[in-house]
C-alpha cells in the first residue's frame, strides 16, 4: 500500500510540474479547465495506475476510489420502437447465411 501512495504521490507531482504542457490549445482549453480535469481525475482515480497495463488507478484499487454512476438502458419499450423505424426504413441489417 505504501508503494502505491508513493506512485500517486508520484504522478501528482509529475502533473504539476507539466502545468503548462498539459494545457490542450487545439481544444481551446483555459490552464484553470486543465487543471481542474487534472483534479477531477485524480479524485476518482482516472489516472494511469502505470505505464504497462494500461489500467488506470480506479480499476487497480477500486475499494479507494467512488463508484462510477450506473449509466441507464433504454426501455424496452424505446427498443421496439427503433426497432420498426429501422424495419419501416428498410435499414434492418440482412442475414445472408453462412
Amino acid at each position: 500500500m505504501k508503494r502505491s501512495a508513493l506512485s500517486i504521490i508520484a504522478l501528482v507531482s509529475a502533473a504539476v510540474l507539466a502545468g503548462p504542457a498539459l494545457a490542450d490549445v487545439s481544444t481551446g482549453k483555459t490552464r484553470e479547465q486543465v487543471k481542474a480535469e487534472l483534479a477531477e481525475a485524480i479524485r476518482t482515480g482516472d489516472m494511469p495506475a502505470d505505464g504497462e497495463s494500461g489500467r488506470k488507478l480506479n480499476e487497480v484499487y477500486p475499494h479507494l476510489y467512488p463508484k462510477q454512476p450506473a449509466v441507464a438502458g433504454k426501455t424496452r419499450q424505446q427498443v421496439k420502437d427503433e426497432l420498426s423505424q429501422a424495419q419501416r426504413d428498410g435499414t434492418m441489417p440482412v442475414y445472408v447465411g453462412g
